[in-house]
């Protein structure tokens, strides 16, 4: 592809992670609604995604071949269905990008041929809003690394693609937890969100540990450390670490129920 030129990009699915990918390629001018190409069988989302500028078709097949890029956008049990779909006219001059969580690399090869360039990628929901964190890995003909990032892919979405919503239930309790001692609802949910969100930019901006930053907040006998107590009484690291080994758990199993 040219320097400078825009890639023509098609969606195979219009969902919200497909939605929150569009927007941020937009953002960050990658592409533009008039290059993008979508199919997604409910009616309502190509109306969505019509009025938003974006090109429209009535099938896979067609999307795929308007488009330089493809990218697979749907639940991971019909992942197999599309690629038989659109297998006759995928050739390696397109480039397939999966965002299906659990459905491994050699899996995609094996459905649409040897020569098939492919990039498995595991986005979060955040993208929405252009903040969110995307795991790559690439076909496994280039380097030792990208194998073992690609046998990392189920955990990347067990802990980052899954993450936000134990953080939406983290910021749930702590708000109930305000409304409990007195605060009204909409307070509590913005003096609930806003700790995450500012706690999260000093983890990511200073590097230090957690528990170093934690111990900082907690002072000798004071209210924080009373609290943190409980919270260990209660099991919430366990419950966290628990959650990221399921949803990893249930990736794996996917990988092997899909094909």
């Amino acid at each position: 592809m040219a320097a400078g030129k825009q890639p023509i990009i098609g969606f195979l699915g219009y969902g919200k992670m497909a939605q929150g990918l569009i927007r941020g390629m937009v953002c960050a001018s990658v592409t533009s609604p008039e290059k993008i190409h979508v199919y997604d069988p409910d009616k309502q989302c190509i109306k969505l995604a019509a009025s938003r500028g974006i090109q429209t078709h009535s099938s896979n097949h067609d999307v795929v071949a308007a488009s330089n890029i493809v990218i697979i956008a749907v639940k991971p049990d019909i992942v197999s269905v599309i690629l038989q779909e659109i297998s006759p006219i995928v050739s390696p001059s397109k480039l397939i990008v999966s965002v299906a969580a659990g459905v491994n690399l050699p899996a995609i090869k094996e459905k649409l041929g040897s020569d098939t360039r492919i990039v498995r990628i595991m986005p979060n929901i955040p993208a929405l809003i252009c903040a969110g964190v995307t795991a790559i890995a690439v076909e496994a003909n280039t380097l030792e690394a990208d194998v073992e990032l690609e046998k990392l892919m189920n955990a990347v979405t067990g802990l980052s693609g899954s993450g936000p919503a134990y953080c939406y239930m983290m910021i749930d309790a702590l708000a109930d937890g305000g409304v409990r001692v007195g605060l009204p609802r909409n307070d509590a949910q913005l003096l609930a969100a806003q700790p995450l969100l500012g706690a999260a930019m000093m983890v990511l901006e200073t590097g230090d540990h957690p528990a170093v930053l934690k111990d900082k907040v907690c002072s000798e006998g004071g209210t924080t450390i009373a609290g943190v107590c409980s919270l260990e009484k209660s099991g919430l690291r366990a419950a966290l670490i628990d959650a990221v080994v399921s949803t990893t758990e249930r990736a794996n199993e996917l990988s092997l129920d899909t094909f």
